[in-house]
Formats: structure tokens, sequence, C-alpha cells
């Protein structure tokens, strides 16, 4: 087929008449190319002209209002010029001065000349004049959003980007009482670390107009800088804030992420997720960020952004007279400080050591790998996904890019995936030698330094160009026409494939015997523990069933009180725990070092903790120092932690007992619970059925009554699903509410939909003691990146009627009778309770299933693992909303019949397969979810107490359930 399009090419090529007609149409495809650009480019000047032509005028209705020749207003407006952003909030508050005169005052010094220039040429309309070049370097391109406004980031496309609203931070600016007067400049995209674009112009530094102030925040302090503003907000991604602060010489201040809302401002790097962009505010001393940052951290900011967390600012801290502990650092393996920075760091650590702070040398761990590799991914931390889209979009219009080759960028082709080769066209002359001399790059780094050296003296060396398609070129067939080629091809093929079967073979042979090997050892460790609780006694028994049948809250009563012993409540779930594993096998191993630290507890006389003595389920992935973390791979058989996770250093802390690990999906990535390695978890309720994932062993462990308490995690249901199918609660907080530090994943690229842990028990009091065990001082101290929220008591207690949203169906989960009746039920029941139910219809999300929930969990764009199913659940971890799972009803014969109806009518595949696998599960629980707004923890598990008050009977179930190994409903 190949030859014969090969030959009719030729042969249509041999008509004399074809060149001419080819030609001809190359011709005029290139004439309306270029007409085509021509006119573009002129439309787009017309609107740069039309844009600067109405900023101008604008600026210039501005100086007119402002023009005054009496004396005593300009003397006034300079001495508003003076004062500190405290100072001025005094007056003001005290009505020594109006918000038009200070308004007024710096109108006209952001509009004056930064050399100097105070009063205003008569012709200031005129296009060369002092006033209107400096306009044009101080230009304003906003990117955090005013209403009305546009936010072009200096491009031409966006000049009619308006905004529809206020960003969050410029309402709660508003709410404070202040006047946003101009919006400044950035470099084009926000991408650089200049101050420039081709709509607005190059702003200049106000200390020194032959220097850039930096970017991308320049012109904010650019303008702060040289007078013209008080106080000005930002943003900052890798320094867009602080760099042009330095700068300029004036103070910025970066927050954590999310500390401040980000909701309304522009972006043009909508892939970011792992290293986020943060707004942050820009001001001439430090207590005037102090004041903006008490200003911003107010319930407003809270209520119109719920993913900010609620933590006001913590005067107590800032106002604190302890000394300090500092580290310092001189030098930098990737940079270089120039004696000024390194002068400035001398200074200041001989300034704060007189003041009594300590000064200790801190040397920054290896980070080549953060700048070159992590944070290019977390700049595009869908794996390049949006910018190779843009780069395919772009490659419409050309199929082909030649420049030059250096290695530092030539790795984008590889991330991209495009084929990419170099060509040389010439060689290095004597003037390209002599011009190194003067080559400094473009920061005149390290990088920029070896460059020149090692190019120094090539003369006569080739030069190429690098070629780069987005079209994989078809030469390797054209290697393939040699004739003699096929009859080695295949001999080394074979030759190959015996090599990869043999040793595939081998392996496969080494992975039976590591995992016989691995469960003959579990096996030996389980009959230990077994041998250890062996007991002829009847008082023991007893006592030990009787154990089995309190609640969280009754259990730490107890032990609280030296009614019972640690050892005692951990062999009574040590028992059972086995028994219920002998069934379902839901134990992947004991932890070894529990009998002993349930001794140490009780060898003490102080009781302390809110879970002292309490035996503590884990997941298997969930770090237990000494103990592999193992996913279910053979692969990471001897992948043991080093150290605790910190929640189980916390629980620790709060006298928990850690007893078992539990079994997990392969990967961790499936709806069921079984891997090659431990086998196949089953369900308590119903051994037939699958527990769920990928806490599936957790859930099983303690609704088969093995466990009275567990931590999972979830990243898109792994902890609700198994509850719901297990009978019992699960909680999943916000993301970051509680510490992620100390747990294996098989899938490090997520990072828009983050996996966070959380408990999972009988009840929700259990739930609720194990919050409040976990928010505590301990946690933020190990992990600094969760937010200090300890749990609130008041919002989870406060008797005020709640109003609460319901659905009953959803565009694309298709509820099964039992969960339909489940909701209505838990709707009648709240309503009785005194609670407003209304209805609540989920908006179109078929888009964040398909497409954003896959890229958030891999922000690879899904490249790691293409065809995982996904569920309802993972919308609200999608949302970073808290919610949990409460048991309220099971599946009745009326539910089961109901469903024939409903397979037989729909015709979508994959819910005509989920309803059939939930046909025959009469008896079976049913639980509905409840769910709150971010930081809304408190809030969800009251919601969650008030369905188990009203509805389920919890503690007759678990009486029932402690003296028998028959697990139902």
């Amino acid at each position: 087929m190949s030859d014969f399009v090969v030959d009719f090419c030729w042969d249509v090529l041999e008509d004399s008449r074809l060149p001419l007609v080819v030609c001809t149409i190359l011709v005029g495809v290139l004439t309306v190319y270029v007409g085509r650009k021509f006119y573009t480019r002129q439309q787009y000047k017309r609107k740069v002209q039309r844009k600067n032509e109405e900023r101008q005028k604008a600026l210039q209705d501005v100086l007119k209002s402002l023009d005054t020749d009496d004396k005593d207003v300009e003397d006034k407006r300079k001495d508003i010029l003076t004062l500190t952003l405290p100072q001025l909030t005094q007056q003001l508050t005290d009505g020594q001065l109006s918000a038009v005169q200070v308004l007024q005052a710096y109108q006209e010094k952001g509009m004056a000349n930064t050399l100097g220039l105070v009063k205003y040429p008569e012709n200031y309309a005129e296009e060369d004049s002092v006033i209107v070049r400096v306009l044009k370097k101080q230009g304003a391109v906003p990117f955090v959003k005013t209403n009305g406004m546009a936010n072009t980031l200096g491009l031409v496309k966006y000049l009619e980007n308006y905004a529809e609203e206020d960003s969050v931070i410029v309402r709660v600016l508003k709410k404070q009482g202040a006047v946003p007067f101009v919006k400044t400049n950035v470099p084009q995209t926000l991408i650089d670390t200049g101050c420039s674009n081709p709509l607005f112009g190059t702003t200049l530094n106000p200390r020194d107009p032959t220097r850039s102030p930096g970017g991308s925040s320049g012109g904010e302090a650019a303008l702060i800088g040289g007078g013209g503003s008080i106080l000005g907000i930002g943003n900052d991604i890798g320094g867009s804030l602080r760099i042009p602060a330095h700068f300029c010489g004036i103070c910025g201040f970066k927050p954590t992420a999310n500390r401040l809302s980000k909701q309304g401002y522009f972006n043009c790097s909508p892939g970011q997720q792992g290293l986020t962009g943060t707004c942050g505010p820009m001001a001439r001393d430090v207590d005037s960020l102090v004041l903006v940052m008490k200003a911003l951290l107010v319930p407003d900011m809270f209520q119109l952004d719920p993913l900010v967390p609620p933590i006001p600012f913590r005067q107590e801290i800032y106002e604190s007279k302890k000394p300090l502990k500092i580290g310092y650092i001189l030098d930098w393996e990737l940079k270089m400080a120039t004696p000024a920075l390194t002068r400035a760091v001398k200074v200041m650590k001989d300034a704060l050591e007189k003041a009594g702070h300590e000064l200790v040398p801190f040397q920054p761990p290896k980070s080549d790998n953060a700048f070159y590799d992590i944070s290019p991914k977390c700049l595009l931390a869908d794996g390049g996904k949006t910018i190779r889209d843009r780069i395919h979009l772009g490659l419409q219009e050309c199929s082909l890019i030649v420049c030059f080759e250096l290695a530092n960028y030539t790795s984008i082709f590889n991330l991209l995936n495009f084929p990419a080769g170099v060509v040389p066209v010439t060689k290095v002359t004597e003037e390209d030698d002599r011009l190194l001399d003067d080559y400094t790059g473009s920061d005149n780094d390290i990088f920029d330094r070896f460059v020149r050296k090692v190019t120094k003296g090539a003369v006569g060396m080739p030069v190429a160009v690098q070629i780069m398609s987005d079209f994989v070129v078809d030469f390797c067939w054209d290697v393939l026409e040699d004739s003699r080629l096929p009859l080695v091809v295949c001999t080394t093929l074979v030759g190959v494939l015996t090599v990869y079967v043999g040793r595939k073979f081998y392996t496969r042979q080494q992975y039976k015997r590591k995992v016989q090997r691995k469960n003959e050892e579990r096996q030996k460790a389980l009959q230990d523990v077994l041998k250890s609780l062996d007991t002829d006694d009847k008082d023991i028994s007893d006592k030990r069933n009787e154990i089995l049948t309190l609640t969280l809250p009754q259990l730490t009563q107890q032990l609280g009180d030296g009614q019972l012993s640690a050892v005692q409540v951990l062999q009574a779930y040590q028992e059972k725990a086995l028994a219920v594993h002998g069934g379902i096998n839901c134990i992947t191993e004991p932890i070894p070092n529990a009998l002993a630290r349930a001794q140490e507890l009780d060898s003490t006389d102080q009781k302390s903790g809110l879970l002292y003595g309490v035996p503590v389920s884990i997941k298997d992935n969930i770090n237990i120092k000494g103990m592999a973390n193992t996913l279910g791979l053979v692969k990471y058989l001897e992948n043991y932690a080093e150290e605790d996770s910190v929640i189980v250093r916390v629980l620790k802390k709060q006298g928990a007992v850690p007893f078992v690990k539990t079994n997990v999906p392969q990967l961790l990535f499936d709806i069921g619970c079984g891997n090659p390695l431990f086998g196949t978890t089953l369900n308590p309720r119903d051994p037939t059925r699958s527990p769920g994932g990928s806490s599936g062993g957790e859930a099983a462990l303690i609704g088969g009554g093995g466990s009275i308490l567990g931590i999972g995690n979830d990243v898109g249901g792994s902890i609700r699903i198994p509850a719901h199918f297990c009978g019992i609660c699960g909680f999943k907080p916000t993301a970051n509410r509680l510490s992620k530090k100390g747990y294996f994943t098989a899938a490090p690229g997520q990072q828009g939909l983050v996996s966070t842990c959380g408990p999972m028990a009988r009840d929700v009091d259990s739930l609720v003691l194990v919050m409040k065990a976990l928010l505590v001082p301990d946690m933020f101290q190990l992990d600094p990146l969760v937010p200090p929220i300890p749990f609130r008591q008041e919002i989870y207690e406060s008797k005020t009627p709640l109003k609460i949203g319901y659905f009953l169906d959803w565009e694309l989960a298709l509820a099964a009778p039992a969960l339909t009746r489940a909701v209505k039920i838990t709707k009648e029941a709240l309503e009785k309770a005194g609670h407003k139910l209304v209805p609540f219809q989920p908006p179109q999300s078929d888009h964040a299933f398909h497409d954003i929930i896959p890229k958030c969990l891999l922000a690879d764009g899904g490249e790691t693992i293409r065809n995982q199913t996904t569920y309802y659940t993972n919308i609200f971890n999608l949302l970073n909303f808290p919610a949990g799972v409460v048991p309220v009803t099971k599946v009745t014969e009326e539910d089961d019949r109901l469903l024939d109806d409903i397979i037989g009518s729909e015709k979508d595949p994959f819910d005509r397969n989920v309803l059939k696998v939930a046909k025959g599960a009469v008896g079976m629980p049913v639980a509905v979810q409840c769910v709150a707004l971010p930081w809304q923890e408190e809030a969800c598990l009251r919601l969650m107490k008030e369905v188990e008050t009203r509805i389920f009977r919890i503690k007759e179930i678990w009486v029932k359930q402690a003296a028998s190994d028959i697990f139902l409903w």
C-alpha cells in the first residue's frame, strides 16, 4: 500500500502543468496568510492605541481634578505623605483628616514624576511631557479583579476581560474602609522578573530609572517605593512580591498559600497546583503590613471564601517578648550571594544578637532537584497538560519550530513528548568568541558562567539548530526498506523475546518465594498473639466480652478511672480482631510492640490523654516505625518506615495503643479490597460482598467488632465508601486539617485532589473524641503545614437550628431505591428535630468527573493511571469539603424489588452494572453522607450526630454483635 501511494505521487508529478498549479496555490495561501497576519496586527495596534487614549484621558481627568493653587492644600498633601499607615489610620479615625484629602494626596503623588516632579506642567496633555512619559512607565495592568475593570496581564487579547465583581481581597479591604484608587503594571503573563508588556510599556525603578523594579508585582513596588501609594496588594508564586519589594526598597509579605483568599485574581497558568500563588501586602514598613494582615484576617474573609482557614491574626504571637532562635544563610549551592547581600545578612545577625536573640548558621539541604525538577512540575502541576495543550494549539498554525539548542530548555520538548533533533548549520567564528567576554546570560548565575567557560575558545566548532515537530517523522519505515533487514530484525526479536520471557519467569518465581515467606511470617505473628491470649478463665472471657460492648467515650472513662487496664482492653480487642480476621481476612500484620506499650501505660500513675489505653487499628499505608508499607505490592515488602507518621505520634501522645495494620487494595486505587500479597478482604455483614476500598480492611475490622477506632485515608471516598458498606461511621476532614506527613501513596502526583487522613468508628461520638484528640498543639508543632485550628466545641454543641440542603438524584449518579429512601428518612427525622431542610440541586458536574478530577487525582493529567473509576464522593474531595457517612437503615425486600424496574429501563451501561451489583443486598447497611463547607468539621460532625441520634440505635447493635462471631446487621 505504501509503495502504491509513493508511485502514484510520482506519476502525478510527471504532469508538467502541476508545478505551476502548486506554485500558484502556495502563492495564494501565502498571500492570504500574510494578509491575515497584517490585518490582525493592525487590529491589535488600533486596540492598543484606543486603550492608551482612554487611559490617557482617565489620567488627565484625575490630574485636572487635583489641580490647585491653594498652598495650604498642597502643604497638607505633603504632610499626609509623610505619615505612616498606623498614623494615617489614626488621624482618619479621629477626624483630623478626611478620606478625600488622603485620596487626593496619593493620587497626586502617584501621578508625579518619581524623580522629584511635584507640580505638573500646564500642558500636561502634551505627548512628550515628562508626566506623560512617567505615567506610561507607571502603567496600570490588573491581575486582581476589581468590578468593571479589565484584567489584561499585558495582553491585547484580554483588553475586554472585564471583571464581573471585586475579588474577595478587594471586597474585604472595602469592608474595612479602604479606597482602591489605581491598578499597577505587571510583566506580560506575569511570568518574568522584569516589569513590562507591549500594551502599557516598561515600568522603571523609582530608585534608579535605568534599572528594573522586578516582577511580577513590579508596578506595585515601584509606585509604593516612589511614594505614590502607602499600601498595595501584590501576589507571589516564586518571589513576585518579595523581589520587587527588595529592588524598590519597600517591605513585602507573602503569606502561607490559602491564608488569604485567592478568589478573584486572574492567572495565565491555570495548571498551577503544587506551587500556588498567594496574595500579600506591600508597604513602606512592617507596621503597615501587620495592620493590613489584621484587617484581612477577619470573619468577612472566611465567609466570602470558605477555602480560607478561619485563623484570625494572632496578636499574642506577634507581640511575644520571648527571645527567638534564628537560622541565617550566607551562601547557597545554587546562588552565590553578592557582597552587599552577604554584608546585609551579617549586619542583621549582629543587630539581632544584640537584641538578645540566638542566631545559628543554617545550611539549606541540597536542592538542585527542587529548582530544576520539582518546582517546574509544581508550576505545571498537571504534568504539563495545560502548556502541552496550548503548544498543540499554537502548532495548528505551524508544523515545525527551529531554535537554538541548550540543555536547560530542550527538556521541555521531552515533557511535551515531541520529536526533536539538531542540525549543524555553521561554525564558531573569531567574532563569536570575542563577544563571549561580555556574555552574562540571563542572570549571570553559575549556569551562565559555566556556559561561558565551556564555550570560550571554541572557534571552528560546529553550531547547530534544534528542529522540533508536533508530528512523528516516519523515518523508521525508510530504514526498513533495506531488503536484508527483516531477517536480522526477526532474529534479534526472537533473542530479545527469549531473554525477556526467561527474566520474567525468574522474577515471578522470586516474587512467589517472597510472598510465601511474608505470609509465613505474618501467620506466625498472628498465632503468637493468639497464643498469648489463650485462657480458660471464664471471668476473663466475660470481662473481654463486656469491654467490647462499651462505646469509645465509655471505654475512655473506665480506663481513666482505673476500672479497666490498658492491657485488659488491648487483649479484648486483639482476641476479637483475630476472630474477625479469621472469617474475612482484614489484618495485614499485628503491631509487635502493642502489648509492651499497654503495659507501659499501666505502669504509670498519671493516666493522661484523651485516648488513654484505647487500641487503634491503622491502615496499611500509614507509617508505623519499623513496619512495611506495602500497598499490596511485593516490591514494597521491605519498604520499612523509619518513624511513625504524625497522626500516629499524636495518637500515642494522647495515650492510644496502635495494635494492628489493616488491608488495602493494590496501589489503593480500587473500590474493592484485595491484593496478591495479603489476599481479599470480605464484608463482615455479608462475606459474598466487598467491604469497599481503599480503607476496606479498616472498615471491615471495625464493622466486625474487632476494633473500636481506626485511621484511614480518603481521596475519592476511600473512607466513606467502606464505612457505608460495613455499616460504621467514617469522616473525611478538609485536606490539611489533619497532618498528611508519614503515609505512603502510589500516586505522588496528586495535587488538586488531595488525600486526607480521617477517623473510622462505630458512632459519631467516637469520631468527635478522635478529632478533639488530634487537633492539639502537638499536631501543629509536628506538622507546621496544618493550620492551627483546634476543635471548636461551641460549633459542635450549638443548639441553633440548621439549614440543610438535600438531594435525591444527580445527573451522574443514579441512586438505588434504598439510598433514596435513606435520604428521605433522614430528611423527615431532621425536620421533626426542628431543622430546616431545603431541596438542593447540584450544579452540572460531568466536566468535574470526566476531566478535572482525573487530572487532579494524578497531577500528571492521568498519565500514570488511566482507567480508574471515579465516584460521586470524589466531588467533595475536589471541593475540599469535610464529609462523613452515618448508617441510617438497611436494604429491604421492597428496595430490592424496585431495582428490577430500574435495571430494565436504565440505558447507561455503567449505571446498569452498578444497579446489578446492588441487587440481592437485602439486610445490608445503607448510609447517608453529610457534607459541610471547608474547615467546618465541627458543623459536619454536629449534623452527623443529629442524624445518628434521630435514627440509628447504635448501642443495641454493638451489644448483640460483641458476643457473636457471625457478622450480621
